[in-house]
């Protein structure tokens, strides 16, 4: 969106709408923002510079009669209005950077959405405004308000680590399709990857509360244990599991143990950034891989020893990967 002078003069008046508003703080913290921002508090001062130079008629009198005190009025004026320019922008400037906008505002834009993400081949660290961290993995993202230190509810798609700033008056809570997962002060992981048809819950420290919003199951878990909620059959079960293993991603580890081929394919395109294309598709073998690379494996590397127990070739065409069939 670009904005003009006149929107930045609406602005410190409190005249635009909240949407407009924070499309403008936020444009503000970018270079172009803050370039042409600059250009405009200067015209703003040449205009002012311009106006006492032609100077209004009481200041007339006083410059025919040099006895007046007309010379120091017109100065006055001119430095005020500077100062009042200066002001204003180091107050805009400042309120840009630390993600405030003007009071007109704060009420109507509260309970904006703020999401953050990470794309097919990156992951990503995110502090929340408690202070609470998120670890993303590869195409993940979640969503929150901004009055998220009030109520500390999120909303995940994908896969993530949490690590929670333990407040008992303030329960976190992580929402998954028709699943919720509470807790106080603790460490746990999500996979809720839409196309897996299968949300799970595993707890690192701490304690947890996993619900189904629409039937009320309720299932407490401990560290070591993992929740298991099947999209087909609605139900929620809790298994022990190794949550070394199951966090092997937030390490950079690539771990597959027992998981069917085409769910393999999806998680190279996900950890690499990469797109599949399978030949003879039709012959895709149901097995089930298992294996174990450090990080910063080429994917190359990984192709190759997968190939040795699936038999297949592959070409790697830049971020495309041809896999055909022997």
């Amino acid at each position: 969106m670009k904005f003009t002078k006149q929107d930045y003069l609406d602005y410190i008046q409190g005249k635009l709408d909240s949407k407009k508003a924070a499309s403008f703080s936020h444009w503000m913290e970018s270079k172009e923002g803050e370039r042409i921002f600059h250009q405009w508090v200067e015209e703003e001062w040449e205009e002012e510079v311009k106006n006492s130079e032609d100077p209004k008629q009481e200041d007339k009198a006083a410059i025919i009669n040099p006895g007046s005190n007309g010379k120091n009025t017109i100065e006055w004026r001119l430095w005020a209005a500077i100062i009042s320019i200066f002001i204003v922008a180091s107050l805009l400037l400042y309120n840009g950077k630390e993600g405030h906008l003007p009071e007109e505002y704060k009420t109507e834009i509260k309970n904006t959405e703020v999401q953050k993400s990470a794309p097919k081949g990156k992951k990503t660290k995110i502090k929340l405004p408690d202070g609470s961290l998120v670890y993303l993995n590869s195409e993940s993202s979640i969503t929150y308000l901004t009055d998220f230190s009030d109520k500390r509810t999120i909303h995940l798609k994908g896969e993530a680590f949490f690590e929670v700033q333990s407040d008992p008056s303030k329960p976190f809570t992580v929402v998954t399709g028709p699943i919720s997962t509470q807790a106080l002060g603790t460490s746990f992981n999500i996979n809720a990857y839409e196309e897996d048809l299968e949300i799970i819950v595993a707890l690192a420290s701490g304690k947890i509360k996993v619900s189904h919003e629409l039937n009320g199951q309720e299932v407490f878990v401990d560290p070591g244990e993992a929740v298991d909620y099947n999209m087909g059959d609605s139900h929620i079960t809790k298994d022990q599991v190794d949550i070394q293993k199951i966090l092997n991603w937030k390490n950079g580890i690539l771990h597959f143990e027992k998981i069917p081929f085409p769910q393999v394919i999806k998680t190279l395109e996900r950890w690499y950034g990469v797109d599949f294309e399978v030949k003879n598709q039709k012959d895709l073998p149901l097995y089930k891989c298992s294996g174990t690379f450090q990080p910063n494996e080429y994917l190359s590397n990984v192709l190759a020893v997968l190939a040795h127990s699936v038999d297949f070739n592959y070409t790697i065409q830049g971020k495309k990967v041809i896999l055909e069939f022997k």
